[in-house]
């Protein structure tokens, strides 16, 4: 992401600049565009493009920051509250007996019964299997 909006404001930067040498050298003859272009040298060229690549540097690190910072909030907000209804279910855990939770786990005798019968019924099939 970081990479991303470096590159998308270079170009941004680059199209601005192009659009403004093409505004500024439009009604221009090429004899009067060596004359301006030897005119508007500029020495500190590389010193501006050094402090404007910082500052798409700095501007897209802030980006990247926000985004960060943003997540890092809401994820802490969600554990939090999350954290407090886990809380909750721990007393509710508490306050139940031991015989109560065991008897909401077991199955029905008539689960047991069922399952029984047909592990009898699979048995028998295994059986016959073999004996073809």
């Amino acid at each position: 992401y970081y990479c991303d909006n470096i590159i998308n404001s270079r170009k941004e930067r680059s199209a601005k600049h192009i659009q403004k040498l093409m505004t500024k050298f439009q009604d221009v003859s090429w004899d009067d565009v060596t004359q301006i272009a030897l005119d508007e040298s500029d020495i500190n060229y590389n010193d501006q493009f050094a402090v404007e690549d910082l500052q798409e540097q700095l501007q897209s690190y802030c980006k990247v920051a926000r985004k960060r910072i943003v997540d890092v909030v809401l994820l802490q907000t969600i554990e939090r509250h999350m954290i407090k209804q886990i809380n909750l279910y721990f007393d509710m855990l508490i306050t139940v007996d031991d015989s109560n939770i065991s008897s909401q786990l077991l199955e029905s005798p008539a689960k047991v019964l069922r399952r029984q019968e047909l592990q009898d019924k699979v048995a028998v099939l295994r059986k016959s299997l073999l004996e073809l």
